[in-house]
């Protein structure tokens, strides 16, 4: 029997011979396919037993191979029609059973099938198989009539038509099914013993090392809280006691207090009676406790920190109040309270290009109290800034909302005019004159001179415009004082001023 199983001597012969896998489409039925194709059969395949009926009526083939696992179709009772039937349209048929289902081997005896394999399919059994069927030897051992057999079944009796030749096919399938099953059955055995190593490793691993967390955590100077799921407390550090105010060995199991999200730092309050409110941060990610999934819990004490973050908003605040005070105080005169120079000529400078850039009037009057040395040298210099404090409060009440008034040194003021041309300038300038003139002084009547310029095609630099203007200014203490000059107005010629007139 094992040299017929071989196929070896005959081998040659049957790589021409046709084969028909029937059986549900998928990868067992292409695996089967890809096998005999590779030995040189001629393949094709039928996914049910109407579309197998047709082709092998079609066509001739040497053998069919059934799958009797299929879902589709009934395997036995396809065989039944192939090899009873009144014109059979194929004269080999090898079944595939299922090795613990001893009923299917009887309905293949039953069936009439020539050869059954059992699952798992070996590809070198079945090969071997599948060329025995085929070969010359086999057809004459067919020749034998069958006895009707009887055969205990699962604690039934069938009595089967089967040959010598289809027992001993039963018997070597049995068997070797049976090796296949204990070879599988031996290696999933020992595939088991080594996972449970490997688990028994893990897990060993995995004590040591909560056994190490527990150690780390407690030594950790930040609160450590370990929660369950439902945010109920497993283990709590010294530190995380003391900070929310339990020393009972009860904790475990209490609920937390606060919500965790993992991945996320957010600050809570903790305040208890007989303590001081404390801040704390609170940041939560996920870990392992005890093989369950869970949350760790840090909580870090950061009151200290936030009151000094505090005192350092404040501290800025203060330094910003500072700051401002002292641009305030950079950009205005002290003694009168109007601009100063410095801020004067940062505005002069932008007036100017605004006035080129958008072909705009501008003009500027520069005003000098009059005999303002003598006054110092007679009532003193209080009663002097005195003078001052008024000459530029009444400037100030005079100046329109988009004018400039600023202190340009010692008793001169100056007014930038935005918008403002020549005649109007010097009729601004002339309404200011006598607004000061006609002022009440407690000392004696106080004056002002005062000079104008406008920008032209002559004048168009902010140093050229204050050279105008105090040009204009000169003229008029040297003109009798108490007078408004506009610079367009001075003649070509200036007669040289007085020696004798005080400045």
């Amino acid at each position: 029997m094992s040299s017929h199983m071989n196929g070896s001597p005959n081998r040659e012969n049957q790589t021409s011979a046709r084969i028909l896998v029937i059986g549900p489409a998928g990868p067992q039925t292409n695996t089967l396919v890809e096998l005999l194709s590779g030995e040189g059969f001629q393949t094709s395949s039928a996914s049910h037993a109407a579309l197998a009926e047709q082709t092998l009526q079609a066509d001739r083939f040497d053998l069919a191979l059934i799958d009797t696992l299929s879902p589709d179709f009934d395997g036995f009772d396809l065989c039944q029609i192939l090899k009873t039937g009144p014109n059979p349209p194929c004269p080999r048929v090898i079944l595939i059973v299922s090795i613990p289902a001893m009923r299917d081997f009887v309905r293949s005896l039953q069936t009439g099938a020539d050869y059954t394999v059992a699952t798992p399919l070996h590809p070198d059994a079945l090969l071997s198989a599948v060329r025995y069927v085929l070969s010359p030897e086999y057809s004459s051992l067919c020749a034998e009539p069958p006895d009707r057999l009887p055969l205990d079944v699962e604690e039934q009796t069938f009595e089967v038509p089967a040959t010598r030749l289809q027992l001993l096919n039963l018997l070597m399938t049995t068997h070797l099914a049976a090796m296949e099953w204990k070879r599988e059955s031996n290696a999933a055995q020992t595939e088991l013993k080594e996972r449970n190593l490997q688990l028994r490793d893990k897990t060993r691993k995995l004590a040591m090392s909560e056994q190490n967390l527990r150690m780390v955590l407690e030594d950790n100077a930040d609160g450590m809280v370990v929660l369950d799921l439902n945010h109920r407390v497993q283990f709590a550090n010294s530190a995380a006691k003391a900070l929310l105010g339990r020393t009972d060995e009860n904790l475990r199991g209490s609920p937390f207090g606060f919500a965790v999200t993992p991945g996320t730092s957010e600050e809570v309050a903790i305040s208890l009676r007989g303590r001081e409110p404390i801040i704390v941060e609170l940041k939560a990610a996920y870990t392992i406790w005890e093989g369950e999934t869970a949350y760790l819990a840090s909580l870090r004490d950061i009151t200290q920190r936030r009151l000094q973050e505090e005192q350092f908003m404040e501290q800025h605040a203060q330094l910003q109040v500072a700051n401002a005070q002292l641009q305030v105080l950079a950009a205005f005169d002290g003694l009168t309270s109007l601009h100063n120079r410095r801020a004067f000529m940062e505005t002069i400078e932008e007036e100017c290009r605004q006035a080129r850039e958008n072909g705009t009037p501008l003009s500027l009057s520069l005003l000098d109290v009059d005999h303002f040395k003598a006054y110092n040298d007679t009532h003193g210099h209080t009663a002097g800034d005195e003078v001052l404090i008024s000459v530029a409060r009444l400037l100030k009440g005079a100046a329109r909302r988009n004018d400039m008034v600023a202190r340009f040194g010692g008793e001169e003021f100056v007014i930038i005019l935005p918008g403002c041309g020549p005649s109007n300038a010097a009729a601004h300038a002339e309404r200011i004159r006598k607004i000061i003139e006609s002022a009440v002084w407690p000392k004696r009547p106080i004056t002002t001179s005062v000079g104008v310029a406008s920008l032209s095609r002559d004048i168009s630099s902010p140093a050229e415009l204050i050279a105008a203007a105090d040009k204009a200014l000169y003229y008029s203490k040297h003109h009798g004082r108490n007078v408004v000059t506009h610079a367009d107005t001075l003649p070509s010629k200036e007669p040289a001023p007085l020696k004798t007139d005080a400045p």
